[in-house]
Parts: C-alpha cells; sequence; structure tokens
C-alpha cells in the first residue's frame, strides 16, 4: 500500500507541476517527467509483486487492483474538477472517497482479509478507513491554505493557482458564489498577500470552523466503528487519535 501510495504521489507531481515532496525535490523536477513517469510506473510493478507474494488469499489481488482503479477514477475526477466552475460537495466528498478515503480503506480492507475474518466485518474495516481517508483529506485542505510549505515538506501553492476544488473552496463557492473567482485573482496578483486575505476571508465566512467540525464528525463515526468490533483495535485508534491530533 505505501509503495502504491507513493505511486500515485509521483505521478500527482507531475500532473501539479509541484517543486517540493517531503521536503525533497520531486522526482520531476530532479530528474525530469519522463523518468517520473518511469519511476512510478515502476513502484506500481514492485507494489503488485510483493503483494502477489504475500499471500494465497484469492481475494487480496482484485481488492488491490479495485483499489488501484478506484484511486485513479479520483484523481481523473479532481483533474476534471479544475475546469469546473460548480462542483457540489457530494461531488466533492465522492471524489475524496475515490483518492484518499479508499486508499486508506484499502489498507484496513487487506489486513482483514489477510487474517480470515467475516465479509461484514471487513467492510466496517473498509469504511473505517474511508471516514479516517476522509478526515486527512478535508485536514489536507486546510493545511494548504492555513500552513505553509516549510512546515509540510511540500508544494503547497500549486492547488490555488490550479484552481483544485477542495472542500473549503467548494463550501465557500456554494455559500457564496463568486468566491473562487475572487481567490484567482488575489492568487494571480500577488500570491503572498492573497493567501492572507483568503485565510481571512475562510475565518470569518465560517469555512474553516465548518471544515473542522466536518474533520471531528468523521473521525467521531470511524472510532463509533472500532468500538463495536470485537478485535484488539488499539493500533488502529491510535492511528485514529493520529489524525485526529494533527497540527495546523
Amino acid at each position: 500500500i505505501e509503495i502504491l501510495h507513493n505511486f500515485t504521489l509521483v505521478h500527482d507531481d507531475i500532473m501539479d507541476k509541484d517543486k517540493l515532496r517531503h521536503g525533497k525535490e520531486t522526482v520531476n523536477v530532479k530528474w525530469d517527467n519522463d523518468i517520473a513517469l518511469l519511476a512510478g510506473d515502476a513502484m506500481l510493478a514492485l507494489a503488485m509483486q510483493k503483494l502477489n507474494r504475500y499471500s494465497n488469499n484469492q481475494l487480496l489481488f482484485p481488492t488491490f487492483v479495485n483499489g488501484l482503479l478506484a484511486v485513479c477514477e479520483g484523481q481523473a475526477l479532481d483533474k476534471e474538477f479544475e475546469n469546473r466552475s460548480e462542483i457540489s460537495i457530494s461531488d466533492y466528498m465522492n471524489m475524496i472517497d475515490l483518492k484518499t478515503g479508499y486508499l486508506i480503506g484499502l489498507s484496513a480492507e487487506l489486513g482483514s482479509i489477510i487474517v480470515g475474518i467475516a465479509k461484514e466485518e471487513i467492510t466496517l474495516f473498509r469504511e473505517f478507513g474511508r471516514r479516517i481517508g476522509r478526515a486527512f483529506q478535508i485536514q489536507d485542505d486546510i493545511l494548504e491554505i492555513f500552513s505553509d510549505s516549510k512546515t509540510m515538506g511540500k508544494s503547497l501553492e500549486s492547488d490555488l493557482v490550479l484552481g483544485k476544488k477542495t472542500f473549503l473552496m467548494v463550501k465557500a463557492e456554494n455559500d457564496n458564489p463568486g468566491f473562487i473567482n475572487k481567490v484567482n485573482k488575489l492568487v494571480n496578483r500577488n500570491y503572498s498577500e492573497g493567501i492572507v486575505e483568503i485565510r481571512k476571508m475562510l475565518l470569518d465566512n465560517g469555512v474553516y470552523q465548518e471544515s473542522q467540525d466536518l474533520i471531528n464528525d468523521n473521525i467521531k463515526y470511524a472510532n463509533g466503528i472500532l468500538k463495536n468490533l470485537k478485535y484488539d483495535t488499539q493500533y488502529l485508534q491510535y492511528f485514529s487519535d493520529l489524525i485526529g491530533n494533527r497540527k495546523f
């Protein structure tokens, strides 16, 4: 899963023309786009190779492939939304459920399959991951605006410059039509000054707080799933707490 995740990041950096990832130059910057494409393709092949050697369970490989397809679909929607002026909250949630939620959900699902628990319980573990994925992605959306590249260890400007439809942008636009146009003008005029004004607008119109509330709701829902499972879920609870206590 971690190799699959990094495959998506390498290709994502190419599409978004990002220059920094994990505090280092992205592959596409250190070398070029062609090398980054090849590196990503090789990582995906390695992930499948390792998975194929890990278990003889018949469900494992098709479940992994379904997850890969979902993540690609989510990324395709993310790119499509850049050029769409009207995005609903439902559209956004579907996109992050495919892109981020499915990846974390897949981790919990594959682990459940390997240990051989009941199908109904496998679904609950997957839903736990999906909810944590939602919370994590909305946190990322907040951090794209309210944090900085040094703290995050990655490029942050690209989301606003490319017109990415994050939860904050979608919610603000739905509540106040024309909000995204204002953001575009501010960013294009002067990013450093514009980001300060954008932060203020999101705080003043309540979108920042609504985003935080949604994060907390999804983490609470995920924790509720864990409480109703009969297994030792202390490590999953630790992961949930880690996401919930993520600093902004």
